[in-house]
């Protein structure tokens, strides 16, 4: 190993181990301790912020200090096309970030490289949300980003889209935010739900008047994102019948949570997987009595209450528009 690849090697150990004694560092790379001092001045006259602590050893006074890292023509795209993606999706922190990482990046790279990785970009768009929805999103994102970090619990109304008996589709919630999920082009904020005592998966969309609340709580030490998306992800079988007149639109355009289609002598039998019956409801709802949900029965009652909550709306209506032309 030459000096400059020890240097940095010693960079990196400090990094992952903290505290090191002269001693170690020297027996890791076979040297001697002077030769061990000697690379510690020079990086810290490098402006490698490394500080010697008498009788302990050496460490890294800046815990965010980050080693220069060299990076291949395709590493360097794969970053590039992740800040573009970052600066379409996250809030105004990341944002920023983003944009400087892309500078920094395209400032270090052969010109000939940065012609191909910009002509790869041009290839590519990222479709972003509607001014509106975007700022309404990220201010929603950033605030559950922090809320998670700081493990401060939050409070908000959440819309699930299909109405309660009281014909509200709002609820208040209380929640201890664990983490955030992006899938199917929509963000979620998973954490524990104080109305319904159990972890449970929120669309950043449905939520407003979000607040943080005074008290904090503790991230359960066995949660992990990836494990509960894996164990809550898309379990809720759903059959539903089509009739014969609507098979070849469902074939052609299938929802996002289609999983199987089958043939049969009443109709198209329809596979579906989602989170919760409440995520198949919509795309339910634009089939009219075209589609029939066979089970589960929670969403057949579901639907039910959603059909007598329109016939209520469309009497209603009628009977304004019968008084009006009896006047």
């Amino acid at each position: 190993m030459n000096r400059t690849d020890r240097r940095m090697a010693i960079v990196q150990q400090l990094q992952q181990q903290g505290m090191m004694r002269a001693e170690d560092i020297a027996a890791l790379f076979a040297t001697s301790v002077r030769t061990i001092y000697r690379d510690a001045l020079a990086l810290s006259k490098a402006g490698i912020p490394i500080y010697g602590s008498p009788g302990r050893g050496y460490s890294l006074a800046a815990e965010e200090f980050l080693a220069p890292v060299s990076f291949t023509g395709e590493e360097a795209m794969a970053l590039l096309l992740g800040s573009d993606w970052i600066e379409e999706q996250l809030d105004h922190g990341y944002r920023a970030a983003a944009q400087k990482l892309r500078s920094k990046v395209e400032a270090v790279l052969p010109l000939n490289m940065k012609r191909k990785v910009n002509r790869q970009r041009a290839g590519l768009r990222l479709a972003a949300l509607s001014h509106a929805q975007e700022e309404r999103e990220t201010d929603t994102l950033s605030v559950l980003r922090s809320a998670i970090v700081t493990e401060t619990a939050i409070q908000f109304r959440y819309d699930r889209l299909t109405p309660y008996d009281d014909g509200s589709s709002e609820s208040v919630r209380s929640v201890d935010p664990y983490g955030l999920v992006f899938a199917s082009g929509a963000w979620s904020v998973i954490g524990h739900c104080h109305l319904r005592q159990d972890i449970r998966q929120f669309r950043v969309e449905r939520i407003s008047d979000l607040e943080r609340e005074a008290r904090t709580f503790q991230r359960p030490a066995d949660f992990q994102l990836r494990r509960y998306k894996s164990a809550r992800g898309r379990s809720v079988l759903i059959q539903v019948l089509f009739q014969q007149a609507a098979a070849k639109k469902v074939k052609d355009n299938p929802g996002p949570d289609v999983t199987g289609m089958t043939e049969t002598d009443e109709g198209l039998l329809v596979t579906l997987h989602v989170r919760q019956v409440e995520d198949a409801i919509p795309w339910l709802l634009g089939w009219g009595t075209q589609a029939e949900v066979l089970e589960p029965q929670s969403l057949r009652a579901e639907l039910a209450q959603v059909a007598k909550a329109l016939t209520k709306v469309y009497v209603k209506t009628e009977e304004m528009e019968e008084m009006e032309r009896t006047e």
